[in-house]
């Protein structure tokens, strides 16, 4: 008896939840995208389709892929390099235009270029950046002229700039314009009406980026201490002297239902948009 190798080749398409082919099998690799549409390989071409089999134009070479939200996918060649194309594979941003970019969030996204590396005495990289935002259309809708930046979270967003060591962190509209000012050493993300800000001392947390490379930077968080203060977008606040708060992966307040969650000699509490206190921590000082 002889025997053969035999090289097995499939092809790949879609049915739909009753078993019928609603794309053919023509397809050489497959896989779910993002935002309804697939990722597909045909040939050496590499192409978007939709759940009904319609077609892209060919996309740029990539090596991954990733959506963002608001129909709009960024194309990473390997080395870092990020091209921003909609479902239809139409380029929103050239190839290598901001070296990091984030999600979209409430219809705009967190853009950012580098301006200057520096190494110190013991070889670590300092990264320079400026950040800004770009709406789904590719255009940079707030220049790229802070230090530092989060997304969108409640219409306002968390920016800073200034010289060295001395930041202060305030809150932008989608119009650039300040709705609270650069007055903070730390300041969060918008968590269900509420942001966690510092007056006080601030410390170094090593954190992951949340971009799509592997880069890894620092962040600054109050110290055990510091001055802690809850806030919302009309400038109200409740001070927490002594407590700590929980903070999330992205270091916005950690909310449940209207309630922040809060730490203190080992109890845990929640509050509550009014300051009242659950689970019988007293309740701080809230200040018109």
């Amino acid at each position: 008896m002889v025997r053969k190798k035999v090289k097995r080749s499939f092809k790949f398409g879609l049915i739909d939840t009753t078993g019928k082919n609603v794309v053919p099998c023509k397809y050489d690799k497959i896989g779910y995208a993002g935002g309804g549409m697939f990722a597909v390989t045909l040939g050496n071409k590499q192409l978007l389709i939709d759940k009904t089999g319609k077609e892209s134009l060919p996309l740029p070479k990539y090596d991954t892929l990733h959506y963002m939200g608001e129909g709009i996918f960024c194309l990473n060649d390997g080395n870092g390099v990020y091209t921003l194309i909609d479902s239809s594979a139409k380029v929103l941003v050239p190839a290598g235009k901001y070296s990091l970019l984030d999600d979209f969030s409430e219809g705009l996204a967190l853009v950012s270029v580098i301006v200057s590396e520096e190494a110190d005495s013991e070889g670590y990289v300092y990264t320079r950046r400026k950040y800004g935002f770009i709406d789904t259309a590719g255009k940079e809708v707030i220049p790229l002229e802070y230090d530092a930046a989060l997304p969108f979270s409640g219409g306002v967003a968390c920016v800073e700039k200034g010289p060295d060591l001395s930041w202060k962190y305030g809150y932008i509209d989608k119009n650039n314009q300040f709705v609270l000012p650069m007055q903070y050493n730390y300041a969060s993300s918008f968590a269900d009406g509420w942001a966690m800000v510092g007056t006080g001392g601030y410390g170094w947390q090593l954190r992951q980026s949340r971009f799509l490379s592997d880069d890894v930077s620092y962040t600054r968080r109050p110290q055990f201490g510091g001055s802690y203060r809850m806030i919302n977008r009309s400038g109200r606040v409740i001070d927490l002297p002594g407590y700590t708060i929980y903070a999330n992966a992205r270091n916005e307040p950690t909310t449940s239902g209207g309630l922040v969650a809060v730490y203190k000699n080992g109890k845990v509490g929640y509050l509550a948009a009014g300051g009242a206190f659950r689970r019988g921590i007293k309740p701080p000082q809230m200040r018109p």
